[in-house]
């Protein structure tokens, strides 16, 4: 009895330890398709892993609003509109700076992809039979999600297919 309560402790010793030093995944890292809730005012999966930033009341508060428009191929063209944000591909991955930045696309909850200026297509192959929800969202240079008193600045639309 002894012999086997010792092997227990040791084993999950051992578990602990291994469980300790493998690096861990970020949300983004693991299952890219995987289905996640979104909730916009906390900081959820892949959002966490990046940071937020609240932005600097005292400057003007950016804005994100976008356009869907059927192409004819295969999903829609998507037309980004933004206020007080300025896109800085040349400056992606570097220090976060006010109001500008890139837009990150989402289908359901799913990162598509960053987008860095006004137009973007969205393949079909990312939309599912029936209800999707298309969202937008501003991020900074840093990849950090910006927000407004706590809420994410995004904007998202249903589409239907």
């Amino acid at each position: 009895m002894k012999k086997t309560i010792t092997g227990i402790i040791i084993g999950l010793l051992i578990g602990v330890l291994i469980g300790a030093l493998l690096p861990k995944k970020g949300a983004h890292e693991m299952n890219e398709g995987a289905d996640m809730a979104h909730d916009h005012t906390e900081a959820t999966h892949e959002h966490a892993a990046h940071g937020m930033k609240e932005i600097d009341t005292t400057l003007p508060i950016p804005s994100v609003a976008f356009d869907l428009f059927r192409d004819e191929t295969s999903g829609y063209n998507v037309q980004i509109k933004t206020k007080n944000f300025s896109f800085a591909p040349e400056r992606v991955n570097t220090e976060y700076i006010a109001n500008e930045g890139h837009a990150h696309i989402y289908v359901n909850d799913v990162k598509i992809a960053r987008v860095y200026g006004e137009w973007f297509h969205l393949d079909g192959k990312h939309l599912l039979t029936g209800k999707n929800i298309v969202r937008v969202s501003l991020n900074g240079n840093d990849h950090s999600e910006l927000l407004q008193e706590g809420v994410v600045i995004d904007a998202q639309k249903e589409i239907f297919e």
